[in-house]
């Protein structure tokens, strides 16, 4: 009995310091839905029931925030979403939705991952909450951007992860970036620090510049991937188990990738002409492939990620043109 007297003090001290703050009026989209979400905690810990919740919503609006609804004459048993679509509109700017696209789109690794996830994840929320519609679109295009600023190491560990899961969504693959983070620590320019920092930094040596043909594929060190010695707790080791899962489909990989290279060994395909050129832009073409109707732009194409090129009889200067082929000053079909 005397420790519950004891406690008591305490369980009313943690009580008060959990309601929300009274919002201060200022019109900012950021600051208009976190108070909301703030004050839907609020309302959920204390099982606050639906006809109940605009009033005390109300209450806890600032003596700026109190005049604009007075203003409303809205009585404050009206249901709680609509206030809250009220709330939305007098304190989200306009364009706010816009606004937060273009951040998630133009997001960037600056300082640690970590951070990184935790903006786009923000960003990503409030589109999927305010706008619901487009999630299909959104999740696609931004699985494409938060793959293009993620550092190399880190970037090919996902894409071979999205091989085995396809099924996996975005919010996945940021905890799936969140759990190879821990283990290498990645940094804006994809400097590793962690436990299996040789391992990456065997990877980065192994990567041809851009001046140099590439003669082989990557592949991750597997005598630093060991983690029979390592002393962890048990999620770590699991975590530990499926990157050393994830390093061998890497180097099976690579091997394949070596595999195909040597054997294909194919001619550089001809400069396209002009006319060549617009037909292709004509026909949904894409210019690293050469291919009509290939279904994905130039910066997306299999040739970036190192897969090979498609063949010859699908390109550009080799094809059956359908429709009507791009012709010469003459008048003729370019030859082969």
């Amino acid at each position: 009995m005397n420790n519950d007297n004891q406690s008591l003090p305490t369980i009313i001290e943690l009580d008060t310091t959990s309601k929300p703050a009274k919002y201060d009026g200022t019109r900012d989209g950021f600051k208009c839905l976190a108070w909301l979400k703030e004050v839907q905690r609020y309302f959920t810990m204390k099982n606050v029931p639906d006809r109940k919740r605009t009033i005390h919503a109300v209450n806890l609006l600032n003596q700026t925030s109190l005049l604009w609804w007075e203003s409303l004459n809205i009585d404050d048993t009206c249901e709680y979403l609509t206030f809250t679509t009220l709330f939305k509109k007098a304190y989200m700017p306009d364009g706010f939705l816009e606004h937060v696209r273009g951040l998630l789109l133009n997001a960037k690794l600056t300082t640690n991952l970590a951070e990184y996830l935790t903006r786009i994840r923000l960003y990503m929320n409030i589109l999927l909450a305010e706008d619901p519609t487009g999630r299909v679109f959104l999740e696609s295009t931004v699985r494409v951007v938060f793959l293009q600023g993620c550092p190399d190491d880190l970037r090919q560990l996902l894409q071979t992860d999205q091989v085995s899961n396809p099924n996996n969504t975005f919010f996945d693959m940021c905890s799936k970036a969140e759990g190879f983070d821990t283990i290498y620590a990645f940094g804006p320019r994809g400097a590793t620090k962690g436990m299996f920092a040789k391992a990456m930094n065997n990877i980065r040596s192994q990567t041809p510049t851009s001046n140099s043909a590439p003669t082989s594929a990557p592949a991750f060190d597997p005598m630093a991937m060991e983690i029979d010695n390592i002393s962890v707790d048990p999620t770590t080791r699991a975590l530990m188990s499926s990157v050393q899962s994830l390093t061998i489909a890497v180097n099976a990989m690579a091997s394949q990738f070596n595999n195909q290279q040597q054997q294909q060994n194919r001619p550089r395909l001809a400069r396209l002409t002009n006319e060549e050129r617009l037909y292709l832009e004509n026909n949904n073409g894409c210019f690293k492939c050469r291919r009509p109707n290939a279904g994905h732009y130039s910066w997306d194409c299999g040739k970036n990620r190192n897969t090979p090129r498609p063949p010859r009889s699908q390109a550009v200067n080799n094809i059956a043109y359908v429709g009507n082929p791009p012709t010469d000053q003459s008048g003729n079909a370019p030859s082969n």
